[in-house]
């Protein structure tokens, strides 16, 4: 199976995880050819656009290096999508300790680290050998969506106290209005109280298509209408949005398809980069 993990960053790392599932991904800066770090400086892409965050690695890998792909993914450089089906997990003290806590817990999301047990969970990725890339490949395959598990709150009041309340209205209204839903019943509403939040996800790659497909159709209108606020943080609101956007579209799909295949596993969170 081709599959492949990008983690995605906003600056050039010195340290990194690059095998043969682990891609790291640098976004917004030009760094030329380079061993093990992509970019998304070359072919087409969205990389100067800053209000995208995240979105613009995963628009480059859409547009350029889907084709060569079953599966494909995302994570951040400080947040990972936690496995744990290989078979050095098993005896594995951060592993084991990580699955204590999520174990006991099914409304755990965020298993927060410090500098040296978020560097002990990269070593042990950048360490995995041929039996733990066929483990992982194994659990992929047996779904079309692997995700975050949710936060519970109402999507829209939260977004709208964190940020510019008119723009959740406006997104309603493109939503509305989306092409998706010409021959199809529109399930989404905005009192879902499952949050997918921070854009990271496997999927099949036909679905990770048919996703960014509704992503930027929606994004297109949207941003015909609401330009990136000049307030630092809320200038990022594109990617703010694509949060939402995911977790209404996966209801969506869930409601379209009861039979779709979807694994929910929590974050693995390091500290932010100083």
């Amino acid at each position: 199976m081709r599959a492949a993990i990008y983690t995605l960053y906003h600056y050039v790392p010195e340290a990194y995880v690059a095998n043969a599932l682990y891609k790291p991904l640098v976004q917004g800066q030009r760094i030329g050819a380079h061993p093990a770090l992509l970019s998304d400086e070359s072919g087409d892409n969205i990389a100067q656009q800053d209000s995208y965050c995240e979105m613009r690695g995963q628009y480059w890998v859409w547009k350029n290096a889907l084709s060569g792909l079953d599966y494909v993914g995302f994570q951040h450089y400080r947040r990972w999508l936690f496995f744990d089906q290989m078979p050095q997990a098993a005896l594995h003290p951060l592993f084991l300790q990580i699955r204590r806590i999520y174990m006991s817990d099914p409304h755990v999301s965020d298993i927060s680290t410090d500098a040296n047990a978020f560097k002990i969970y990269n070593d042990a990725a950048q360490a995995y050998g041929a039996a733990d890339f066929d483990a992982l490949h194994d659990t992929m395959s047996r779904y079309d969506i692997v995700t975050v598990r949710p936060w519970k709150l109402p999507i829209a009041d939260q977004y709208r106290s964190l940020h510019v309340a008119a723009d959740w209205d406006v997104l309603m209204e493109v939503l509305a209005q989306h092409s998706h839903f010409r021959n199809r019943t529109n399930f989404i509403h905005p009192d879902i109280q499952a949050f997918y939040g921070c854009n990271m996800y496997v999927m099949r790659a036909a679905e990770f298509d048919a996703y960014m497909s509704f992503w930027h159709e929606t994004m297109q209108a949207f941003a015909e209408r609401v330009k990136p606020h000049a307030d630092p943080y809320q200038s990022r609101v594109y990617g703010f949005l694509a949060e939402r956007i995911f977790s209404l579209y996966l209801y969506q799909l869930r409601m379209e398809r009861p039979d779709l295949r979807v694994l929910e596993v929590p974050k693995i969170v390091g500290p932010q980069r100083v």
